[in-house]
């Protein structure tokens, strides 16, 4: 993988959760690369209508929450029940300056009616160890809903802090998940 920039991608860590896994947190390298991209493959939740979701540490991932902003947008295609598309801003996923966890899809399946459905994207995150600029972000992640609609899920936004961020942690918000999620770095 090349993202044409001079130092090119660097797998920094991959981490596969196992069935039951509450969170995945990466604690180190955030800070060594100008923009960290996550990739998540095959997020699948222990129980259908659950959501992935980050929230980051300035404190090396001893707590987790720091201000975010963002804003959420996405389109769908429903093709069981109405075979209706549509793209629309999600109100609900907006975050003000709070330090609530980011949701990063609109609810998952856990394989139900769709074997195998699962969520899949990316997260990039610029600066991280910049100890005076906020740091943007900006996530797309696709996911199956349940009752058989595919979802592309597009967030973006800023962390609220001068301070370096140093940790991550991902996690469904409630229940376990497993799935794979890689971090590369871009110099």
């Amino acid at each position: 993988i090349n993202s044409g920039l001079d130092g090119g991608m660097a797998l920094v860590s991959t981490q596969t959760a196992p069935a039951g896994t509450s969170s995945i947190a990466f604690t180190s390298g955030l800070g060594d690369y100008d923009e960290i991209v996550f990739y998540f493959t095959n997020i699948q939740h222990s129980s259908d209508d659950k959501i992935l979701s980050f929230q980051v540490s300035t404190d090396g991932g001893s707590s987790y929450g720091v201000a975010i902003t963002s804003t959420n947008f996405y389109a769908s295609h429903a093709w069981s029940w109405s075979n209706t598309a549509q793209v629309s801003y999600d109100a609900s996923r907006d975050l003000a300056n709070s330090t609530s966890y980011q949701l990063l899809t609109q609810s998952s399946d856990n394989g139900g009616t769709i074997t195998g459905s699962n969520a899949s994207g990316e997260l990039h995150m610029f600066g991280c160890a910049s100890t005076t600029y906020a740091k943007q972000w900006y996530a797309r992640v696709g996911n199956i809903f349940y009752i058989e609609s595919v979802i592309d899920n597009f967030t973006g936004g800023f962390i609220n802090s001068a301070s370096a961020i140093n940790a991550i942690n991902f996690k469904p918000d409630s229940n376990t998940f497993k799935g794979t999620i890689a971090m590369y770095g871009i110099s």
